[in-house]
């Protein structure tokens, strides 16, 4: 029996042909589909290993470098020198970093680590330009630095999960690197250096088992999407799997590119929806040591406030901020009825061209975060000042609500304050009128450090 019943033998077999030839076009070109996606696999894992490779050689360097430092005298050309190095080492470290598909809020040890860094290195540099010589504590921070570098480095060169060649897995395309575990164990985030005041002096407050900033039910996987897709100003182009974050704040973990092409990781609470965590790409635009003129930096204080209330976080109010290689990273603490509330922290990055938000950390503010009773202050901000030392001149204060070491909270007075050329925040209890803290402000050329 023909299929063709009213063709002519020969239009059948023409027609035959054809089918024959679209089937094998189309088994050829879903073969040319696998192997282009098999490729663009093969590619992306070469990109990342690349960073990793380069990250790895980054943290070399800076240890490195440090050894270096320890055996420089002041004066000597050459600390300057491996000074602009470190800097530059650590800044491109924080680069390649963010360039790993592994992001979520239990390496952010290492970021605040490469950060701290990078800040010491200017701060000591400051002191060199100032004709300052480098004190015991600085030289003891620089052994400390280099310790914690050596220790790094050998744990990224001996990371599990390397093949026969040295490459890490990087899992199945689903921008998790399984055998990264442990970097964020690593001691060198928890050495006690200056830290930029742009961080708050309470920005590393006594963590809590429980976040009290995340409540209501788990919102689902199609909300946190949406979520997602607000936090970013518009729909991802490409969105890779969404996996769960561990850490002390549950959160969907999703990874993708967005429509001009730039990747970004985030974090959205189970528990409301609260953007937790957000970065994306970024390439410094800018050489070490520029600058930003007051306009630009308003403009980027504006432009991190408005996002803020556009996702839901409100009445934030900006405290420090600091610039690096185009880039403002912007500090907000809660304040209301004119109290500053510092354990409810976050802090947000800004493109100073475009103004485009680069990320988000709104992890102190989750975790702390919460309707509060503060009882009337037992004494008056006057009575506060007749409290400081003597030689101490009075600048400004403040209420604010601080975090202490045993996981409590206390209203004081934050009093600014300066003697000879050094520089003070002095917080006094509002009720018993004693001191309850002391940082000394560092002023730098790129911000200001508290110690």
């Amino acid at each position: 029996m023909s299929y063709f019943p009213n063709l002519s033998k020969k239009a059948a077999y023409a027609i035959i042909f054809i089918l024959l030839v679209l089937a094998c076009a189309a088994a050829a070109f879903g073969i040319t589909k696998s192997a282009e996606a098999k490729r663009k696999k093969i590619d992306l894992e070469n990109i990342y290993n690349k960073s990793y490779v380069e990250f790895t050689a980054d943290i070399g360097n800076m240890r490195d470098t440090t050894v270096k430092l320890m055996a420089t005298e002041t004066g000597d050309i050459q600390q300057q020198l491996l000074l602009n190095t470190l800097i530059r080492d650590s800044g491109n470290a924080l680069l390649l970093l963010n360039q790993l598909p592994y992001f979520n809020e239990n390496i952010s040890g290492i970021n605040y680590f490469l950060n701290q860094i990078g800040d010491f290195a200017s701060y000591v540099n400051g002191k060199i330009l100032r004709n300052t010589s480098l004190s015991e504590e600085d030289r003891s921070s620089i052994k400390r630095i280099s310790e914690a570098l050596t220790e790094f480095s050998d744990y990224l060169i001996g990371v599990d999960g390397k093949d026969g060649y040295g490459y890490v897995r990087f899992g199945e395309g689903d921008y998790s690197i399984k055998d990264f575990r442990g970097l964020e164990s690593t001691e060198g985030a928890k050495q006690d250096f200056p830290i930029l005041i742009y961080d708050g002096p309470f920005s590393e407050s006594a963590q809590k088992k429980e976040p009290l900033g995340t409540t209501g039910k788990d919102i689902g996987y199609k909300a946190a999407q949406s979520k997602l897709e607000a936090a970013l100003t518009m729909k991802p182009d490409k969105l890779g799997k969404y996996s769960d974050s561990s850490g002390v704040i549950p959160a969907y973990h999703f990874a993708g590119t967005q429509q001009d092409g730039k990747r970004f990781n985030a974090l959205i609470a189970h528990k409301g929806g609260a953007l937790v965590w957000m970065m994306k790409d970024y390439l410094p635009k800018y050489e070490i040591g520029s600058t930003l003129d007051d306009d630009a930096r308003k403009s980027c204080i504006k432009a991190a406030s408005d996002y803020l209330d556009s996702i839901g976080y409100e009445k934030m109010s900006q405290n420090y901020w600091q610039y690096y290689q185009g880039i403002a990273v912007v500090n907000f603490a809660y304040e209301d009825k004119n109290i500053t509330y510092y354990p409810d922290l976050i802090k947000v990055w800004v493109d100073v061209e475009t103004k485009e938000i680069i990320g988000l950390d709104a992890r102190n503010y989750l975790l702390s975060h919460r309707d509060r009773e503060v009882a009337t202050p037992a004494i008056s901000i006057d009575d506060a000042r007749n409290n400081l030392n003597n030689n101490l001149e009075f600048v400004s204060g403040k209420q604010a609500l601080i975090p202490k070491k045993d996981g409590t909270e206390v209203l004081c007075y934050e009093m600014q304050c300066s003697m000879d050329n050094y520089d003070f925040l002095v917080y006094i209890n509002a009720y018993t009128g004693e001191s309850e803290d002391l940082f000394r402000i560092v002023h730098a050329p790129d911000g200001k450090l508290v110690k």
